[in-house]
């Protein structure tokens, strides 16, 4: 089950490096933008607000006021961009690094992963409707339960295929180092 048949082997690794590339410019601007949205409500910028209740997203919603309300507009406004990004990273990432192992279970842990984490796309998503939601007509519910059981979900599938990543690349590594000397 190889979800990238339809792009030539040779092809897959410079367009990972491309969508990588784009990936951790687009992760830069929007730590950059987020920066603002630090407040003693939401410490952790906006991920506070994704993964609140109605009650603290309230309080989030609240504290924040002015250029930082635009600037979390903004910084959603860029995520719809970056929600494309990171999972595409994710999935070829695990695309090739599976396609790279002769070890049956690994290699089709690896192409499973790389299917699952293109489901981040749907999830942060709906996430960031629902955030857009209560920043723009001030209603909690359903927005924040939304907002939290999407985000949930999708740092999981994001950890999972990160975790994965770098395990099969440490392996790869290993195996490359151990086999010239």
């Amino acid at each position: 089950m190889d979800l990238y048949f339809w792009i030539k082997e040779e092809s897959k690794l410079p367009l990972f490096v491309a969508v990588f590339t784009l990936t951790l410019i687009v992760m830069f601007a929007l730590l950059r933008i987020g920066e603002s949205q630090k407040t003693d409500k939401s410490p952790r910028k906006i991920i506070s607000l994704e993964l609140a209740d109605s009650e603290k997203a309230k309080e989030i919603v609240d504290s924040w006021q002015g250029t930082v309300r635009e600037d979390a507009f903004l910084n959603l406004g860029v995520d719809y961009l970056f929600l494309f990004l990171y999972p595409i990273s994710i999935s070829l990432a695990c695309n090739l690094l599976a396609k790279s192992f002769e070890i049956g279970w690994v290699k089709h842990l690896g192409l499973w992963l790389s299917v699952i984490a293109l489901l981040s796309i749907i999830l942060d998503s709906a996430e960031n409707y629902a955030i857009i939601q209560m920043l723009k007509t001030r209603v909690f519910e359903p927005w924040a339960n939304i907002a939290r059981f999407s985000a949930i979900p999708k740092f999981s599938i994001v950890v999972i295929g990160l975790l994965y990543v770098l395990t099969a690349f440490s392996a790869k590594c290993v195996g490359w180092i151990a086999s010239k000397t």
